[in-house]
């Protein structure tokens, strides 16, 4: 994957098999913005939160594996999103574009699965609980959110305007730190 990219030099990746014996040293000499690891299993959940929480600002991807659980387990640790083995070079290049800016970055089934994934466990409802920086109507938001629901939807659900979604949304953004519906969500569940 990282060899379609090499001609991009405003990005220094790395891609990383299922050895991780090189990953250390070549942290160690030149800045890295993005590391595309190859999974099967959660044999190297450990190893990559590790090198997340060494250095928060660079990027971490997962590629191959498909197992919603698993893939889970590694956002967990803060991998930022996964790239199926198939990707075209050029939604690779997209992609790597939409990680570098600070976004998520999964196919549209594993969003998928992620949004089901929190809908089913109700992890939004019991996060609420937790967090005190969103108001109740931006946790409301961020329910119907994870959901899958668009602004349309959740307007009507809550008896709201469109305009005042988006600036619900907007806020919710701010308080959290993200750019995104999915990341939104994804931090709420890391609480």
């Amino acid at each position: 994957m990282a060899l379609c990219l090499r001609k991009e030099q405003q990005f220094n990746i790395i891609e990383c098999d299922n050895t991780f014996y090189q990953v250390e040293d070549i942290l160690s000499k030149q800045p890295v913005d993005l590391i595309i690891s190859h999974i099967n299993g959660t044999n190297h959940l450990q190893k990559l939160g590790n090198i997340i929480r060494t250095d928060t600002s660079r990027k971490v991807v997962v590629a191959g594996e498909s197992d919603r659980e698993i893939i889970f387990e590694y956002i967990k640790v803060g991998v930022k999103g996964h790239l199926d083995n198939n990707i075209s070079p050029e939604l690779l290049k997209r992609a790597i574009r939409v990680l570098h800016d600070g976004e998520a970055w999964f196919d549209r089934d594993i969003s998928s699965r992620v949004v089901d994934w929190f809908s089913d466990h109700g992890a939004v409802a019991r996060q609420s609980k937790q967090n005190t920086s969103l108001s109740k109507r931006e946790m409301e938001v961020l329910e119907c959110v994870s959901r899958g629901m668009k602004n349309r939807g959740i307007a009507q659900a809550l008896h709201i305007s469109e305009s005042t979604v988006k600036t619900h949304l907007y806020r919710i953004y701010e308080k959290l730190d993200v750019k995104d519906r999915m990341s939104a969500v994804l931090k709420m569940h890391q609480w």
